[in-house]
């Protein structure tokens, strides 16, 4: 490190102060993917405990089956999942009388629900039609 009169260039500061902070706010990737695995387990066994005994596709209540979604691609069924948020917004799933998850099971589950639908649509943007007028 170059020293002037005793102290650090400022660029020199900036750039290990730059990356000091980069390392607090953006999570490591293990650490993000660990965190992401344990969320979707926790989807896994909420959706098998309280959604799939009425939503299969045997019952189909409310014209719905979550039995057969891929849970590991939840981009890929994003209309269907966007229904359950809104049921887990408002806590109108399961109805009353019926088992329910813990409080903050909703929240994070909705939460992690969101943000793989949009990571989803990040990886494949949709332009619409591109066709100029005639």
């Amino acid at each position: 490190m170059t020293r002037v009169r005793g102290r650090l260039l400022p660029a020199a500061a900036a750039t290990l102060l730059i990356a000091g902070a980069a390392f607090f706010i953006a999570p490591p990737v293990a650490a993000q993917q660990a965190q992401d695995g344990a969320a979707a387990e926790l989807l896994q066994a909420t959706v098998g405990r309280y959604c799939v005994a009425c939503h299969n596709d045997r019952l189909r209540s409310a014209d719905l089956s979550l039995a057969g979604l891929d849970l590991a691609r939840v981009g890929a069924h994003a209309e269907t999942w966007e229904k359950v948020i809104t049921k887990l917004r408002t806590r109108t799933m399961p109805p009353v009388g019926r088992p329910r998850p813990a409080a903050e099971a909703y929240d994070t589950l909705a939460t992690w629900l969101e943000n793989e639908i949009e990571r989803f649509a990040a990886a494949r943007p949709n332009a619409g039609r591109t066709e100029a007028f005639h």
